[in-house]
């Protein structure tokens, strides 16, 4: 398999083999038997300045999956960019790793001990962002600024840490515009994989300022989130949607179940209350929201109104005998549908709400 399809995993603190060309043969004349190898033994780490590197521990005969390497080099190890191997079949030695280690430890320890810091190793160890990293800086990935009256932008950003409910990293280039950071900040950080699947890390420095729970009482914010989002079905007004859903009350359309000691499911007084579950014409089931009495028009009058919030709602989907396909916020007027791929993301999200008005 050629390295361009496995990318840095099968390099990174890895031995691997690689053919050698013709051309790098002048770069290695310091190695045992350069004039008459076809193949290179390598190992991968990362060099602060330069990234995600090579270093050539020995080179040999390609034998089939694997290589007879000449004795290891006396001198200088030369170093190379694994860009240049893109396109080149790899061999990789997990079955022998352990030997290799072994007979090559000085050579490795020779390369300065530039694999970082525990917290850096742990935070390469982190795989479903993979796609997002810089294939040679490969703690680096691009980050979506986001902020109200500004255009997302996108800068890289270098992990440094990491906790349950984000990403941490420092800045590594100015933005162009006022976010209120600066090169050389550092900034808490989500990443979100949307509806076509496209994996994006964004700050959405809106959400960190938050609203009170008295902003949100009537709905109006939610309203004019959606109108927004409606309007513009970018990845930026979709998460500040989010954002303000997961803190948003709603009312519940609901049947009467029956009375008896107050629980989650049930109102103040007792009385157990049943979410009303819908079906549209397509006839897949769905959960009702509204952000306030008013948009639940005729249904006010034969349903039972229950005030919940948005990650209660995901639980009475979940549970329901049906099959539902996902929540409707305000069905009746400019609706916004929660399908179950973006349940994850508001279950993930933390709380924004505040005491002090923005």
């Amino acid at each position: 398999m050629k390295y361009k399809d496995l990318g840095f995993r099968a390099i990174y603190e890895q031995f691997c083999a690689f053919p050698l060309k013709d051309e790098m043969r002048e770069d290695l004349m310091n190695y045992p038997g350069f004039n008459k190898a076809d193949g290179m033994l390598c190992y991968g780490y990362m060099h602060p300045e330069e990234g995600l590197m090579l270093a050539v521990m020995a080179i040999g005969m390609l034998e089939g999956s694997d290589i007879q390497c000449f004795r290891e080099p006396q001198e200088k190890i030369i170093s190379m960019p694994p860009e240049e191997f893109e396109d080149e079949e790899i061999i990789t030695f997990k079955e022998s790793d352990r030997i290799l280690r072994m007979q090559y430890d000085d050579q490795i320890r020779a390369l300065g001990n530039r694999n970082d810091v525990e917290y850096m190793r742990a935070n390469r160890s982190i795989t479903f962002i993979d796609e997002l990293r810089d294939p040679r800086f490969i703690d680096d990935v691009p980050v979506e600024l986001w902020r109200k009256d500004r255009d997302a932008e996108t800068v890289m950003v270098r992990i440094t840490d990491s906790d349950m409910d984000a990403l941490i990293g420092q800045i590594r280039q100015e933005p162009k515009q006022d976010f209120g950071v600066h090169e050389g900040d550092e900034i808490r950080f989500v990443v979100f994989r949307n509806g076509q699947k496209r994996l994006t890390a964004y700050k959405d420095f809106d959400a960190d300022t938050g609203y009170t729970p008295e902003q949100l009482e009537d709905g109006t914010i939610l309203k004019e989130a959606i109108h927004r989002f409606r309007g513009d079905r970018t990845e930026k007004n979709l998460m500040g949607l989010l954002h303000i859903l997961r803190d948003s009350q709603f009312y519940i359309p609901c049947q009467v179940a029956a009375e008896g000691a107050p629980s989650e499911d049930s109102d103040p007084d007792g009385v157990m209350m049943i979410p009303q579950i819908m079906k549209n014409i397509k006839d897949q089931y769905f959960l009702p929201v509204f952000s306030d009495l008013e948009e639940m028009g005729e249904m006010k009058d034969t349903c039972r109104p229950m005030r919940s919030d948005i990650l209660s709602a995901i639980r009475f989907a979940k549970d329901s005998e049906y099959a539902v396909a996902g929540i409707v916020v305000n069905m009746n007027s400019e609706l916004f549908f929660i399908g179950e791929d973006l349940y994850p993301v508001l279950r993930q999200m933390e709380s924004g709400l505040t005491d002090v008005e923005s």
